[in-house]
């Protein structure tokens, strides 16, 4: 009579352990990979999202038909991006005391801008002299703060509230506006300055731009 093999339970036992093993580590892999593809696309998309969201270019409101419901819809938003320029072109910006948001803007976008002027001077007559007013509108803080931020321009706006006819047509008055703005420019270490005169507007006739020409050069 023959005698039955007994079969080794045991070993086919540990066999399928293994393979049952392998077949879970590679299934917990799968899951693993597909995961870590669809956490990075969310976060690629999220961060995207943040950086382009409110670029007024890629919203199409850089166009030359805007309405009035784009500009109040819009008008109190800034962009999230407070460093990149979307063009090379000079950006200047104006900055006025009783607007405190705007200090805190032209630090915060500097490099949005290459010239800022804040709006503090207003060359005056006083009888037969100049009076350079505005002075205690300065912030040497604010200004300190402005040149860590970007590399913008200072250029703070002096308005010639004084006769530009007069102010600009006389030597000696205009060497006493030259020395009182260039003093106060260096004073609180700035670039230069813009120079308005609105009041009149005899800054468009001939002569008066040529003066200002010499203005030009002096500062």
């Amino acid at each position: 009579m023959a005698k039955k093999r007994s079969a080794p339970s045991g070993g086919r036992r540990e066999n399928r352990a293994e393979s049952s093993s392998r077949r879970l580590n590679s299934a917990s892999g799968r899951r693993k990979l597909v995961a870590f593809f669809i956490v990075s696309s969310i976060i690629a998309i999220v961060t995207y999202r943040y950086r382009f969201r409110q670029s007024s270019p890629s919203q199409g409101l850089v166009t030359t038909h805007a309405n009035c419901q784009h500009i109040l819809a819009e008008n109190s938003k800034v962009s999230g991006n407070s460093s990149q320029r979307h063009y090379t072109y000079p950006v200047h910006g104006y900055i006025t005391p009783w607007n405190s948001r705007g200090y805190e803007l032209a630090k915060r976008f500097n490099s949005k801008f290459t010239h800022l002027s804040p709006i503090w001077y207003d060359l005056k007559s006083q009888q037969t002299s100049l009076v350079l007013e505005g002075r205690h509108n300065a912030d040497r803080g604010w200004i300190s703060e402005l040149k860590k931020a970007g590399e913008a321009l200072i250029l703070p706006r002096v308005v010639l509230e004084a006769s530009p006819a007069v102010l600009l047509g006389k030597e000696k008055q205009r060497n006493k506006a030259i020395n009182l703005i260039v003093t106060e420019c260096k004073k609180w270490d700035m670039m230069g300055i813009v120079l308005e005169s609105w009041s009149s507007g005899q800054l468009m006739v001939s002569c008066m731009i040529q003066a200002c020409g010499i203005w030009h050069c002096s500062l």
